[in-house]
């Protein structure tokens, strides 16, 4: 009876650490990142953009004239060699509201060739308040294909 008691109770055990290891994996198609500093363009807002090569990343900051604040540039934390098997979906926005509001990725799916990222916006979207919000997530070349567009749904909570 101990000896049945005991075996049950080690693989009981060693089925919770697998399914716990497992609810820890990592998506890995794609990852939000965070954008790593803060730069001197208050109030700018780029649209969904898909960025595939180190150039489109330089060119896109150039265009907006974004001189960067605190921290490594974005441009500096991703060369070329990052962009052979990856690329970056940038989204620059603002929500408004009383309170700064915590956006969350709800997923990224790939429908039609477009790439849809799923927003949830936690908080009210009343307010006089404006946050910028800056969002860049890293997704493998391999998921999105030959895709060029990107679409942004933001739900509230």
């Amino acid at each position: 009876m101990k000896k049945l008691f005991l075996s049950r109770f080690i693989i009981g055990g060693v089925l919770i650490l697998c399914l716990g290891l497992l609810a820890g994996c990592e998506n890995s198609m794609y990852k939000e990142v965070d954008f790593g500093g803060t730069f001197s363009s208050p109030g700018i807002n780029i649209e969904p953009l898909l960025i595939k090569e180190y150039d489109e990343l330089v060119s896109l900051f150039n265009e907006y004239e974004i001189e960067w604040e605190n921290g490594l540039a974005i441009w500096e934390r991703y060369d070329k060699g990052y962009f052979k098997n990856k690329a970056l979906i940038i989204y620059v926005f603002g929500v408004s509201g009383d309170v700064e509001p915590l956006i969350t990725i709800d997923g990224v799916q790939v429908d039609d060739n477009i790439i849809k990222v799923l927003l949830v916006q936690h908080g009210t979207t009343t307010g006089l308040a404006y946050f910028q919000k800056n969002l860049v997530i890293e997704v493998t070349k391999s998921f999105i294909g030959k895709t060029t567009s990107v679409e942004v749904d933001i739900k509230v909570k």
